[in-house]
């Protein structure tokens, strides 16, 4: 079985309580497929999958300083053209041939330079490191049960070297994928001229740079530069590849997901990606309704149900930043446990009404 973690952002923890949830009710998944924030919770798994430990390290202060250097604002050098920005997104994708237009346009250089200039945080100094203090912590912890790490995929895209800009769906892998055979990239049919066909794996024993990749998403964080790979930015390409997760497991556990905002989100995914959001959306709803083998855990009220229970941000129109609230390590703490016990107790309901 593989579970599915596809998004979550400042609310990654419940992903980890609805993990703990599968290993009680003897139904661990062989594999975790992370996309944007699930790739942390994906990523802190492979640390330590057994979930006492997984929750000592997910509370723990080492994750909360790693993560706290992500919140540091980048105040763009267009400093009040951000407010600007937004409404040209929003104007240029409200039309499928003048976006296509806008896209064609996009040299290589300039585009990066674009990312870089309107990203919103600092990217960590150096990305095959910024996490290795959690890691460390991990390995001190007492293992009172050991259990095997489950199989991990991380979901993101690269850019490729050329103009007009293309972008490939590439899947971060510590897994065996000689005999797996992947679907398409299925936004290749509504962008053909901003994304290709295939999806690519790569081969990954250090996941940290892979993680940042997976939750660099379009104007938050510049692109991230892999040895080998090149520019890389975030699963929310596809930000829940449902039918990779279902090509590889008999068995999937996923989510329901609230469609994405109109005015913000869906803009800034089309202007980069080419993806249409809403479409994106009800292709893989559709996907999962027509599939028993696909479990739709009920978390999809995650933001209203955990609500003051996770970092909370706020876009300022002035200053062109967002605004971000300041905790400290225990309250922080006190965020995962909320987040944690959520996942847990909708995992279980759903487990105990859905599976015999």
């Amino acid at each position: 079985s593989i579970q599915l973690f596809a998004g979550g952002g400042a609310r990654f923890a419940y992903y980890l309580g609805s993990y703990a949830a599968l290993v009680a009710a003897n139904r661990a998944p062989n594999a975790l497929l992370g996309s944007c924030g699930g790739s942390i919770a994906a990523w802190l798994v492979a640390q330590t999958p057994e979930p006492q430990r997984l929750y000592q390290l997910a509370t723990s202060a080492a994750l909360y300083r790693a993560l706290a250097n992500l919140w540091i604002c980048h105040v763009p050098p267009h400093r009040l053209a951000t407010v600007f920005q937004a409404a040209l997104r929003y104007w240029q994708t409200r039309s499928d041939s003048r976006l296509q237009r806008v896209h064609l346009a996009d040299k290589y250089d300039d585009f990066l330079q674009y990312l870089s200039d309107y990203a919103l945080f600092e990217q960590p100094e150096n990305p095959q490191t910024w996490l290795q203090t959690v890691a460390d912590f991990a390995t001190q912890l007492p293992n009172p049960q050991p259990q095997t790490a489950p199989d991990i995929w991380l979901n993101a895209s690269r850019i490729l070297p050329q103009s007009p800009v293309l972008f490939q769906q590439i899947l971060f892998t510590n897994s065996n994928f000689s005999s797996v055979r992947l679907p398409e990239n299925l936004n290749f049919a509504y962008a053909p001229h901003r994304q290709i066909r295939s999806v690519e794996c790569v081969p990954c024993t250090n996941f940290q740079a892979a993680v940042l990749a997976s939750i660099t998403d379009m104007f938050y964080v510049k692109p991230v530069y892999i040895q080998s790979v090149g520019y890389c930015m975030g699963g929310v390409m596809d930000l829940v590849p449902i039918e990779l997760a279902y090509s590889l497991a008999e068995t999937v556990f996923a989510e329901e997901k609230p469609r994405y905002d109109s005015y913000l989100a869906a803009p800034a995914i089309a202007r980069v990606f080419g993806t249409p959001a809403h479409l994106r959306w009800q292709q893989v709803t559709d996907f999962m309704a027509k599939h028993h083998e696909i479990h739709a855990l009920p978390l999809a009220d995650n933001r209203a149900a955990l609500a003051g229970k996770y970092i909370a941000k706020r876009y300022d129109w002035f200053s062109g930043c967002l605004k971000i609230q300041q905790i400290d390590a225990d309250l922080f703490a006190e965020y995962v446990d909320a987040q944690w016990q959520y996942g847990y107790d909708k995992t279980m309901i759903y487990l105990e009404e859905n599976i015999k």
